[in-house]
């Protein structure tokens, strides 16, 4: 494996999702409205198909969360498992066989669903399902071929909802179909990872089929440096923060090595001791959970005393990478002895001298009302403190370059085959259907806009989610500058007056540059046309027919002349949505001739 010098090894999991509809049932994918109702489940791990049980299925289960499940207009009984799945959706499946084929990657002859274990809340039957499309093929990136290890077909999970401390999901985007790339670990720097992340991103989007917006595209990065352990980093959302979290993660590890050295050999037993008493003086926050009937429940960390403090990176310490094993459990975080106990309020001679804390000890400190999590989530605190190697585990991306464990990392115990659905047999036939969402080149694509248009255009066409409409308008006959200007300068201009241009169909603005490009209304007159159909809520025709912006041309454009006289100024400044300025001047400079 190829590596910058330092042995990092990177491996990316891009998650893009597509615009079709659900994956196993034929609900569409946009959802129009808010919630209809609730439901509520509880989730279990399951055995895999060898009767063994994944350990992050397991860490779940121990958190003993009840889950609560928002029901929107586009959701069925199949998302709410109260139905079988139906058939995979078949355009779904093409486009992933078309980039499977564009990668040269290795089609099986037949293609299984599988059943993956997730009981985080994040599916309401505990399980992800998922079906290994193809395997092995390769993507040019800065020179360099990148392996692939899986193409996958899965659908998407729930939402969770802000402020519902993982217990509370939105149903709404749950089945979406997503496709999975995983490379081989065989990048060496974050610099490398965010260019082949925009590789694959980009194409993925030459699909055509490529959703766009917010979430719709995820990172997912695999980092192991020698001497530390695999770490799976989810949910990254910007790829110019791949850099930052790379470097982060690096030092992270480097630095817990350096810890693990430090780390008494003996675990201690986690003896939790009731400190209440001790901080009846505390103040901000604690003191406003203690007025709540919450308590303080301590446990003592032998041996950590300064070990807590240390600075991993750019704020993060190791007090904070343990508090964050509680944070399953339900925990803010937690209070730790190599803190500013002042801050809190809280006395330290007290609250040491109550757990027997000696010169070299530390020790942690939960505050909650519920007893049986506390003592999960000390256990976990003491076990995560004493670890003498760099754990593997998932991690969330946190948005900022910091990252925060979520759970273990998941084993192949956690895999099953979905028992509600047959195999698929790649035909000859479903090869040739898919080809027509096979991905062109992004570099032929990009030259191709140049000529037709400009630098400046082709570029932001480029990096438009409407790219594959304006080269469906432009394969129709519109006029390309036309359909360049109107998909990026326009609609730009309509989205600065505070109008929801998204909400604009691709057709609706297709119909309105087709229109144009055939000499019904004006280049000018595009930009009013489409502003009237999101404000007043008609069709492209009836706004053309209400706001009387067809074309003046021809032998009405001789008539106009005629009776407003030969000032081009004028009868522009009159007319300048239903006259064209170039056809106008050549029938006025004919008629001085």
């Amino acid at each position: 494996m190829a590596d910058n010098g330092d042995g990092i090894r990177i491996g990316l999991e891009i998650h893009q999702r597509l615009s079709t509809g659900k994956l196993f049932c034929r609900c569409p994918s946009e959802s129009v409205g808010g919630p209809l109702f609730t439901i509520t489940r509880r989730l279990h791990s399951v055995r895999s198909e060898l009767g063994e049980l994944d350990i992050a299925s397991v860490q779940e289960e121990m958190r003993g969360k009840e889950f609560t499940y928002e029901v929107y207009p586009n959701n069925c009984l199949v998302e709410l498992d109260e139905e079988p799945p139906h058939d995979i959706d078949r355009t779904a499946l093409l486009v992933a066989l078309a980039v499977s084929r564009y990668l040269g990657a290795s089609i099986p002859a037949r293609i299984y669903v599988m059943r993956k274990a997730v009981i985080d809340g994040s599916n309401t039957s505990g399980f992800q399902r998922t079906a290994i499309v193809s395997l092995g093929g390769a993507l040019k990136s800065g020179g360099k071929t990148i392996g692939i290890q899986t193409l996958c077909l899965e659908e998407e999970s729930a939402g969770i909802v802000d402020g519902g401390n993982g217990t509370r999901f939105a149903l709404n985007r749950l089945g979406i179909p997503l496709i999975e790339i995983a490379t081989e670990p065989c990048i060496s720097s974050g610099d490398e990872a965010r260019d082949v992340a925009l590789a694959i991103g980009m194409m993925l989007r030459m699909t055509g089929m490529a959703a766009r917006g917010i979430g719709t595209i995820r990172q997912d990065l695999n980092i192991s440096i020698p001497g530390g352990a695999r770490v799976e980093i989810k949910g990254v959302q910007e790829l110019d923060e791949i850099p930052l979290i790379v470097e982060n993660e690096v030092q992270r590890q480097k630095m817990l090595i350096g810890i693990c050295r430090r780390i008494p050999a003996k675990v201690p037993e986690a003896v939790p001791a009731d400190v209440t008493e001790c901080i009846k003086n505390a103040k901000g926050w604690l003191a406003k959970a203690i007025a709540g009937g919450a308590r303080a429940i301590a446990v003592k960390l032998p041996g950590l005393r300064g070990v807590m403090g240390t600075e991993l990176f750019g704020g993060r310490r190791y007090g904070t990478e343990v508090s964050d094993y509680a944070r399953p459990f339900g925990f803010g975080g937690m209070i730790h002895g190599d803190e500013d106990l002042q801050k809190y309020g809280i006395d330290r001679a007290t609250v040491e001298s109550a757990l027997g804390v000696s010169a070299g000890d530390s020790y942690a400190i939960l505050v909650g009302a519920n007893g049986r999590k506390m003592q999960l989530a000390l256990r976990e605190i003491v076990r995560r403190a004493y670890m003498r190697e760099v754990p593997a585990e998932t991690r969330k991306s946190l948005g900022n370059g910091d990252t925060r464990y979520m759970r273990p990392m998941a084993s192949g115990a956690r895999m099953y085959p979905e028992t509600d659905l047959q195999g698929i047999d790649v035909t000859g036939e479903m090869l040739h259907e898919a080809e027509k969402y096979v991905p062109k080149d992004p570099e032929v694509v990009l030259k191709e806009l140049e000529m037709q248009t400009n630098r400046d255009l082709a570029e932001q066409l480029f990096r438009s989610k409407r790219l594959h409409a304006y080269l469906s308008a432009v394969a129709g006959g519109a006029n390309p500058m036309i359909a360049a200007v109107t998909f990026t300068n326009t609609l730009k201009t309509l989205s600065r007056e505070g109008l929801d241009t998204d909400s604009l169909d691709d057709g609706v603005i297709v119909e309105a540059i087709m229109l144009c490009s055939e000499g019904r209304i004006t280049k000018k007159a595009v930009e009013q046309v489409l502003r009237d159909v999101l404000v007043k809520k008609v069709g492209v025709r009836e706004a053309i027919e209400l706001g009387g912006l067809k074309k003046v041309t021809g032998k009405e454009l001789d008539a106009l002349i005629a009776s407003e006289g030969d000032d081009p100024k004028a009868i522009l400044s009159k007319y300048r949505l239903q006259v064209d300025a170039e056809e106008l001047m050549k029938k006025i400079g004919k008629k001085d001739a």
